[in-house]
């Protein structure tokens, strides 16, 4: 009777410490979720503002937004950099800029999975676009975190119209990263992967 009592509590603490266990990641998702929406959503709408404070562009001139790069390699970009070129299209849609989507294909994709227009493949892009004002970004980390400049280019001249930074700390560029593992960019869309605990 003894052992079966030792059997019982045995199971029961197993279970206990499983629970508190998975509550725990449970938390620590929502946690990195929030840091992750909140960090997004605050720098497209903080380069956003301040874009428009500065800027001397005609605004009813179209402009492309393009992805933000490390300020090491010009020609590599990461998550960040993706999904917040996605935020600034449509933070600077609606403060009144004229946004052209760069990554809108020449035809429409049927597929069994959908079907798409956007594209990131060059040859697929239209080769018709009178666009003279691009939205360049570049991300520069530190020790201390991330530095994210930004600037509206007149190409004519390489002049510098309008310009904008922050600043993000390391510990939510960590809560950051932790969530955006989650998450992918394809083709200009965001596909979440709710398989958390690997």
């Amino acid at each position: 009777m003894k052992f079966i009592l030792n059997v019982f509590f045995f199971f029961i603490l197993i279970f206990n410490l499983t629970a508190c266990t998975t509550g725990y990641h449970a938390k620590s998702h929502q946690d990195n979720k929030k840091v992750f929406y909140h960090l997004i959503d605050k720098l497209a709408f903080d380069i956003t503002t301040q874009l428009k404070a500065n800027s001397i562009m005609p605004m009813k001139s179209p402009i492309i937004i393009l992805t933000p790069v490390s300020v090491d390699s010009f020609r590599n970009s990461n998550k960040l950099g993706k999904i917040l070129q996605q935020n600034l299209i449509s933070e600077l849609f609606k403060e009144g800029f004229y946004v052209s989507d760069l990554n809108i294909s020449k035809y429409v994709r049927v597929t069994k999975n959908g079907d798409f227009i956007l594209t990131r493949e060059w040859k697929h892009l239209s080769n018709e676009l009178d666009i003279n004002y691009l939205l360049i970004s570049t991300m520069g980390k530190t020790k201390k975190g991330m530095h994210l400049n930004a600037r509206i280019v007149y190409l004519e001249n390489n002049q510098v119209l309008a310009a904008a930074n922050t600043f993000i700390p390391k510990e939510k560029i960590k809560a950051f990263d932790k969530y955006a593992n989650n998450v992918e960019v394809e083709t200009g869309l965001l596909y979440r992967n709710y398989t958390f605990d690997k």
